[in-house]
């Protein structure tokens, strides 16, 4: 992560080098449910929505945390390719 402001550190007691992170409930909370041919990984944390997805009302931006990125996703496919002997 990143450097974080000043005033945002100040305020916060624990962990405040760390942004989104107080005691890690966030983290703590993942859960994944896995089907035959599926896989669905989240939370429930309805913070976790905030933090994903914003809040314009309280003028909270988005910090998506869940998810993967374009490269993530090709060595994804690269290794259920090479487990299944399919080429991607």
């Amino acid at each position: 992560m990143g450097p974080t402001l000043p005033g945002y550190q100040k305020r916060k007691k624990r962990n405040a080098d760390l942004v989104l992170v107080l005691d890690g409930f966030l983290r703590g909370g993942l859960r994944y449910q896995a089907g035959n041919q599926s896989l669905e990984f989240g939370t429930d944390d309805i913070k976790a929505a905030t933090h994903q997805f914003g809040d314009d009302d309280r003028n909270i931006p988005e910090r998506p945390f869940l998810g993967i990125s374009k490269a993530d996703e090709l060595e994804i496919l690269a290794i259920l390719g090479d487990h299944l002997n399919i080429a991607p």
